[in-house]
């Protein structure tokens, strides 16, 4: 709000309209008491409106570039599951001196022997992961260590927890550095509560 109210004071009208337009949708998403899950489209188009709002704020241009299945997109996923990627991008990688921030997203639909999957993949150009938080967060039972004492990795924990609530084992993760932060979850196709 004190970002808008900057806008207001410099006559900045246009992108002080966009911006509140952009957080008004933010914190209804983001107020939700019912929804745990939502769909990937629902999540995709939260992160979308999440981008144009940092674009508004940022001084530094960034590329937010997301490549989802069509299969996928009435899959349902935990609420922020795609967001907090994003996000922590944003606040951790931005600042790198010298180039612009990239974030690729990918969400693929997989059919295998054992089911269908929709495979999470979030990567940036920044500095990529702490070696200590990837030590932690590459564990199977990351949760009996969650005291890495970073940061960054208090969110993740939160959510693998979460997800490791939802779906029990049915899920793995892999995260690591290349050429920036690589996270990576594998998580069961579920349409309305079931397994597609």
């Amino acid at each position: 709000l004190k970002n808008a109210y900057y806008m207001l004071m410099m006559k900045e009208y246009e992108n002080a309209e966009q911006f509140l337009l952009c957080l008004s949708a933010h914190l209804r998403y983001l107020l939700q008491t019912d929804a745990t899950v939502v769909t990937v489209q629902t999540e995709k188009d939260f992160v979308q409106n999440y981008i144009n709002m940092e674009s508004i704020l940022s001084s530094k241009p960034f590329i937010c570039e997301m490549s989802v299945d069509d299969k996928a997109l009435e899959v349902e996923i935990p609420i922020l599951a795609l967001q907090l990627f994003v996000e922590n991008s944003i606040k951790y990688a931005r600042g790198i001196e010298g180039r612009n921030l990239q974030i690729q997203i990918y969400v693929r639909y997989l059919s295998t022997d054992d089911g269908n999957n929709i495979d999470i993949i979030v990567s940036d150009n920044g500095p990529g992961y702490p070696e200590e938080l990837l030590c932690v967060l590459n564990q199977k039972d990351v949760f009996s260590d969650s005291k890495t004492g970073i940061k960054m990795g208090v969110g993740i924990i939160n959510l693998l927890s979460r997800l490791r609530l939802h779906y029990g084992e049915g899920i793995s993760w892999y995260f690591e550095n290349r050429n920036g932060a690589y996270s990576e979850i594998i998580l069961p196709a579920m349409q309305g509560g079931e397994v597609s």
